[in-house]
């Protein structure tokens, strides 16, 4: 959506053949890929989202690294890069996000391949 996570150029944030692994059969953008989880309503709910930066780096662990997270009640989380649904204020193309290698905090060009971890209700 060019109004919300774009620019007049209409860069959603779609990297170029992405298929989100075969989960959201029409592309892949973080848009896409929350009305798809919330369709399918995954876990029972169907008012999954994009954290803020300030609700992921929330959950970072700063006492460890690779990954900088608790991993008792976040398994599994790959020591990568996570987007966040805040946008950048430098420029509409780029997407704040947090590195759960060491959990630091930055942006990037919104076409490139990261991680999602959705949350749950109203901000």
């Amino acid at each position: 959506n060019t109004a919300t996570n774009g620019n007049s150029a209409g860069t959603p944030g779609t990297p170029p053949g992405a298929s989100c692994g075969g989960t959201v059969p029409a592309g892949c953008d973080t848009e896409k890929f929350v009305a798809a989880v919330n369709t399918a309503g995954w876990c029972g709910y169907t008012d999954w989202r994009m954290p803020t930066t300030e609700e992921l780096r929330s959950i970072v662990n700063y006492d460890t690294i690779n990954p900088a997270i608790d991993t008792t009640w976040f398994p599994d989380t790959q020591p990568s890069v996570f987007w966040t649904g805040s946008p950048y204020a430098g420029s509409s193309r780029y997407a704040c996000y947090v590195k759960f290698n060491f959990g630091y905090v930055d942006a990037a060009i919104k076409s490139l391949n990261y991680y999602v971890r959705l949350v749950r209700g109203g901000q």
